[in-house]
């Protein structure tokens, strides 16, 4: 961590870049109030706006309330741990989420220099593991979601405002390389993963952040353009990170991309009918980690 004359201090961060899809289309067209217009078109208005807002405070709340589920539950066998036990406990637990809103989308951030987290790794995996739930419910839901996650260096300006190149390389991942509802990772991700996963010091600390760091990399796998994404269909984040997901999710949300995948061919949409069936290849190829028999897209 480094600190500027003005008490910056500049540390290294994973953030996600989030992105709800479909925003700019449900906008189309939109410009001012239509103070006096007739009922039925001030009605169509505020359906559009209530239809826009929900969405994205859904979202909001879906990311905290994902990563709460995944960072704050604690066993039972916790509550037998002796008092000063149960401190060194609640210290390898701390977690550091924060988030930045940009219009129809959303940064999810962790520090990872924080002196007062000695185990950055559970901040990580609350963080990838809340992108593929995302990624997984926002298909269920009908609200396709698509990120790009990234490590790099940061500056918190004021509270919940992150600048630096954490921002500008997770942007890049989800705007330029994700496509489709995903969530692509960055080599620096990769490698950030890789050396807590390989080091060598053995205290509790350490050996914490090796587990859970191994447990991330199990939660990856390499797409088809060559890139890491969160496996959130997998076996290993379903073993993680979804115990309490089942195929009834998997299979809303493998309805909705068919419905889209048939959409975007009869509008002969090639780019949308590509992604979507990029996305339905996906499902068919994990259908077994979920225990159903889908039924094939059209």
């Amino acid at each position: 961590m480094i600190s500027d004359s003005d008490q910056h201090k500049v540390m290294n961060y994973a953030a996600a870049f989030i992105d709800l899809l479909g925003q700019k289309e449900a906008l189309a067209g939109c410009s001012l109030v239509p103070i006096q217009a007739d009922e039925a078109s001030r009605d169509a208005f505020l359906s559009m706006i209530k239809a826009s807002i929900g969405a994205i405070r859904k979202l909001h709340q879906s990311c905290h309330d994902f990563f709460d589920n995944f960072t704050k539950y604690r066993g039972e066998w916790a509550n037998k741990l002796s008092p000063e036990a149960l401190v060194e406990y609640e210290k390898m637990r701390k977690t550091n989420l924060a988030f930045q809103r940009f219009s129809d989308g959303l940064v999810a951030y962790v520090a990872l220099g924080d002196s007062d987290i000695p185990v950055p790794m559970n901040s990580v995996f609350g963080l990838m593991a809340t992108c593929g739930g995302l990624c997984l419910l926002g298909l269920a839901m009908r609200e396709p979601i698509r990120i790009g996650l990234d490590v790099a260096w940061g500056v918190e300006l004021e509270k919940n405002e992150l600048y630096g190149c954490v921002i500008a390389k997770s942007h890049e991942l989800e705007s330029k390389v994700a496509g489709y509802p995903r969530v692509v990772i960055g080599e620096q991700f990769i490698d950030y993963l890789l050396s807590h996963s390989t080091r060598k010091e053995d205290d509790p600390f350490s050996s914490l952040n090796k587990k859970v760091a191994e447990h991330c990399l199990e939660m990856i796998a390499v797409d088809y353009d060559g890139y890491h994404i969160v496996d959130y269909l997998g076996p290993r984040y379903k073993q993680y990170a979804a115990k309490s997901l089942d195929a009834t999710v998997y299979n809303m949300a493998l309805a909705f991309v068919n419905e889209q995948l048939n959409q975007w061919r009869a509008a002969k949409r090639t780019d949308l009918a590509l992604r979507y069936t990029l996305l339905g290849s996906y499902f068919e190829h994990n259908k077994e980690n979920w225990a159903v028999n889908p039924t094939k897209s059209a």
